[in-house]
């Protein structure tokens, strides 16, 4: 029997919270040549909604990698560092000395009337578009200030937001499209009369449209589809293992098996990446990668992989990042859960340098993220949703 896919449960080896259930990570996706994060599996959990942040409260920043040859400890920024020996909060390693962190913006919560879990978020046409775990899809278009609830015919489990100026939408043998994220166009994905595909990714690109689900009736195996229009889907591979798929210069899927690139959807190759990955995004960088145990590598193409070292990894090692976004610039923002008691949000303006803030807002996660020209939105358990200047 084959294993599913471990976006909503991660293999025990990844499981920091082991009480806790893991939700699958959503996708967003930007034209152009692209950058792929691949972030690392998280855990959800339960909790309340419309918990507030307190905007004092000054996070979590900084510490890294670096050589420990001495300096002046007492000093601000005078400590060398490195990441078995991390920065104090507030500064980060660099080149192997602890200097002031850049502040990260504050990210306080917003109300959209739900305790239903969050579980994927894009941005598109002017609208930010949340779905979850309810037949509901909430939209926003003064930068998620405020929220508006629309009823579909069937939950969603993620969406983007597609190069054809529309968003789509996965979920249970469906995947939907729409221009506003309120009226939604779904078609039905069905391999066979007694199939159910549990859709967990989806991403449009190069004219096609590509996806993988997961068919709880049949083992637990993990298709990849493809389609020229939405409307017409073709499964060709078997995958066990896949986490994510997105678009940049070609699609790249990613997993417990590594990094899969593939020119059309459906002839896939093998890429060089080290580790596990849970989830992408698509900046105009390249690629960048994290795998399940948090590092960060970069690719230009989904083929070839180097490493990235992250300036806050001393303060970082119990952090699983559940979802990741693109925003302004190229900008990118990592979500998920940094202990039993506290939320994690990693921001970089270029993919090299990054800045970490942890909130105690557990027993929430985060689950996805996207950005606007002008705003962060990240949505997670039980309603939590939380709201940055980009």
């Amino acid at each position: 029997m084959k294993s599913m896919p471990t976006n909503r449960f991660p293999p025990s080896s990844f499981r920091r919270f082991p009480s806790q259930r893991g939700v699958a990570p959503s996708v967003s996706v930007v034209a152009g040549v692209l950058a792929v994060v691949l972030v690392a599996s998280g855990c959800g959990s339960s909790g309340a909604s419309g918990v507030d942040v307190d905007p004092t409260d000054a996070g979590t920043l900084g510490s890294g990698a670096g050589s420990l040859d001495g300096g002046d400890a007492s000093s601000p920024g005078g400590r060398r560092c490195q990441s078995s020996l991390p920065c104090p909060v507030g500064e980060m390693c660099v080149a192997g000395t602890c200097m002031p962190a850049p502040e990260i913006p504050q990210w306080p919560s917003v109300d959209v009337d739900t305790t239903a879990d969050l579980t994927g978020v894009a941005y598109g046409n002017g609208t930010f578009v949340v779905v979850g775990n309810a037949n509901v899809v909430w939209t926003s278009t003064d930068d998620g200030a405020t929220w508006t609830s629309h009823a579909t015919a069937t939950p969603f489990r993620g969406v983007s937001f597609t190069g054809l100026a529309k968003f789509m939408a996965w979920g249970a043998n469906v995947v939907a499209l729409s221009a506003d994220g309120v009226s939604w166009e779904s078609h039905p994905v069905d391999k066979s009369t007694n199939s159910k595909e549990i859709f967990f990714g989806a991403a449009w690109g190069n004219g096609e449209f590509a996806a993988y689900s997961v068919a709880p009736n049949n083992g637990g195996d993990v298709n990849l589809w493809h389609s020229p229009d939405a409307l017409t889907w073709t499964t060709n591979l078997d995958l066990p293992g896949t986490r994510a798929i997105g678009y940049g210069i070609d699609f790249v899927a990613v997993g417990d098996e590594g990094a899969r690139v593939s020119l059309d959807g459906i002839t896939w190759t093998t890429g060089e990446f080290e580790g596990a990955g849970v989830a992408l995004a698509a900046t105009g960088h390249g690629v960048f990668a994290a795998s399940a145990q948090g590092a960060i590598e970069f690719s230009i193409d989904g083929k070839l992989w180097e490493k990235r070292a992250l300036p806050f990894a001393g303060q970082s090692q119990g952090d699983y990042f559940n979802g990741m976004g693109s925003g302004a610039g190229g900008s990118i923002a990592a979500v998920g859960l940094a202990s039993a008691s506290s939320v994690v949000v990693a921001v970089s303006a270029d993919g090299n340098t990054w800045s970490r803030r942890e909130l105690p807002l557990g027993p929430h996660t985060l689950n996805a993220v996207a950005g606007s020209d002008t705003s962060w939105v990240a949505v997670g358990t039980h309603g939590l949703v939380l709201r940055s200047p980009n």
